[in-house]
């Protein structure tokens, strides 16, 4: 799956169309994320989490950014087959993903240099319906 950044932080209108609760921040949605506009990116999974859909992204330096699904259009929209719908405990969270990628931490342990981490993104990386 890839989609292009088309900006960098959400407008005013869509952060108040979120159905999110009143006791997730707003900041939380006014953040400007590191993702560069224009840039295609590989998406290495989906989940939805406070009424918003977020999407791990990857690129060419194999930086893992976490950002939200608006600020981006869909270039190739085909799921790898590799992927797996899953819930968090506590039904909070829900992941489209492979099942390394199944965690809120994954791109934090990949900066981290997590060696679990960095092999997931290897292992995600070289299966046949991968990328490109």
């Amino acid at each position: 799956m890839h989609i292009k950044c088309e900006r960098v932080r959400l407008s005013p209108e869509q952060i108040d169309q979120l159905p999110t609760p009143k006791v997730v921040p707003r900041s939380l949605f006014e953040a400007h994320f590191a993702v560069d506009v224009g840039k295609d990116y590989e998406v290495l999974g989906l989940y939805l989490q406070h009424g918003l859909m977020w999407v791990y992204v990857t690129d060419e330096l194999d930086y893992v950014r976490v950002a939200p699904s608006p600020l981006f259009s869909v270039v190739d929209g085909q799921i790898p087959s590799t992927w797996r719908t899953s819930f968090q405990e506590d039904g909070a969270v829900v992941f489209i993903a492979p099942p390394e990628v199944s965690d809120l931490y994954f791109a934090d342990r990949v900066e981290e240099g997590d060696p679990s981490a960095l092999d997931a993104l290897q292992r995600i990386r070289r299966q046949k319906d991968w990328g490109r």
